[in-house]
């Protein structure tokens, strides 16, 4: 097949996949094919970006701690940082769970009509 045909081939497999929430396993020639039509660059600042939001994130978490701890007397902001501090830790123990998009579409769905 030619590389029109195998780009056209490629996006159908992939749009069939998000379609109906399933995932998707790929040759080393889709993976090349990918990279040659620059998905991956796509793909690569959209991590970027994604990074410097959760950076962003965590500064703020971090001057807000501080700022809850810098008067060690004041027992309610002390309260404050525990808490804080407690919740990081559970959410980074939480194993992510994946929830298929036609579940977020269903439920989006279902409020629109509400």
């Amino acid at each position: 097949m030619d590389r029109a045909g195998d780009i056209i081939q490629l996006d159908r497999r992939v749009s069939r996949a998000i379609s109906v929430g399933k995932g998707l396993r790929l040759t080393d020639e889709e993976l090349d094919l990918l990279v040659a039509v620059g998905a991956i660059e796509v793909l690569k600042l959209a991590a970027g970006e994604a990074l410097k939001i959760q950076a962003i994130q965590r500064q703020r978490e971090r001057d807000e701690y501080r700022a809850l701890t810098a008067d060690p007397v004041d027992k309610a902001k002390m309260q404050e940082a525990a808490k804080m501090s407690l919740q990081r830790v559970q959410e980074m123990l939480q194993p992510k769970v994946r929830v298929p998009r036609s579940v977020l579409s269903a439920q989006k769905s279902k409020r629109e009509s509400e």
